[in-house]
């Protein structure tokens, strides 16, 4: 296989293949993920049958959370994409088609958002008390049981996924591909930008924070504990960008460097203000804050 097909999403060799193989994947993921919504609604009713050991349902939840991790790593190479088309001049008549053709902007923004739904929203992983209680493992001394913590880790396992869709996203590789992209769409026509794609992520991800009025207690935290850990993991990503310890090119350090700003004066502004926090909250803010702070300081007397 030519090395440089591996460089874009999918390569299609006939006019009317992306009609065929093309982004109907889109339709095929949100599908996909129905099916996941279902299984995870039956798992304790229908998919865990009488006699069967409740380590079945962690099982099957697990199978899920690959569908879904699945689902999602499919539509992200879409991100910064384009479609090469192997024709020789004169192949279409009179019709001048380039043999390069950047994904269209909807479709990158619809798989961008995709992820972002699919993987960054807590909600989108169906956890619940109930559910949770009922994922032990087996363990048997003659062995066949099942290997793992005998309460399933569930903030590991969600941040871990979540992590590697942000690493996917913020990739060198793929920020590059997007930024080219920019240049190789007129520009008067809208194109995706990694301005857009970093406005988007911290957007989802920070959310929470738009509004700190309420009462908040340690059980009723302002921002959950996923949020936190998401937050947390998306905050070093701003600060090893932002500070050079991941090499990335000058636009990508810069737009990194504005959002640890403004979220570091973001979290300042609720510090400094009246609300009653939760304490979970609190140490969360006052923990960032002072991350984001000190990278600033670094950035400006290196």
């Amino acid at each position: 296989v030519p090395r440089h097909l591996y460089s874009a999403p999918l390569i299609f060799f006939h006019q009317n293949l992306p009609y065929i193989c093309g982004f109907r994947q889109v339709s095929y993921a949100e599908n996909q993920m129905r099916i996941v919504s279902s299984l995870r609604e039956d798992l304790l009713n229908h998919f865990v049958e009488d006699g069967d050991s409740w380590s079945k349902a962690r099982r099957g939840y697990e199978t899920t959370l690959r569908m879904q991790s699945g689902a999602a790593g499919m539509l992200v190479d879409w991100i910064g994409g384009a479609f090469i088309n192997r024709n020789k001049k004169g192949d279409y008549g009179d019709e001048e088609v380039a043999p390069v053709q950047v994904v269209p902007v909807e479709q990158q923004r619809a798989a961008l958002n995709f992820v972002i739904k699919t993987i960054l929203d807590d909600d989108s992983f169906g956890l619940s008390p109930e559910l949770l209680t009922h994922f032990n493992v087996d363990k048997w001394y003659e062995g066949g049981g099942d290997s793992g913590e005998a309460t399933w880790p569930i903030h590991d396992k969600i941040l871990g996924t979540q992590a590697s869709a942000l690493t996917t996203i913020l990739a060198p590789s793929r920020l590059r591909m997007v930024y080219d992209n920019e240049f190789l769409v007129p520009a008067d026509e809208d194109a995706l930008t990694v301005a857009e794609i970093f406005e988007t992520l911290m957007d989802a991800i920070y959310a929470d924070l738009s509004s700190s009025k309420g009462e908040w207690t340690n059980r009723n935290p302002m921002i959950s504990s996923l949020d936190r850990n998401l937050q947390a993991e998306m905050a070093k990503r701003l600060i090893d960008l932002s500070t050079g310890r991941v090499t990335m090119f000058k636009p990508v350090q810069t737009l990194a460097l504005f959002y640890t700003r403004d979220l570091y004066e973001q979290v300042g502004a609720i510090l400094e203000g009246k609300a009653e926090l939760d304490l979970y909250t609190l140490a969360h803010l006052q923990d960032m804050h002072e991350r984001l702070g000190k990278a600033l300081d670094a950035v400006y007397t290196m």
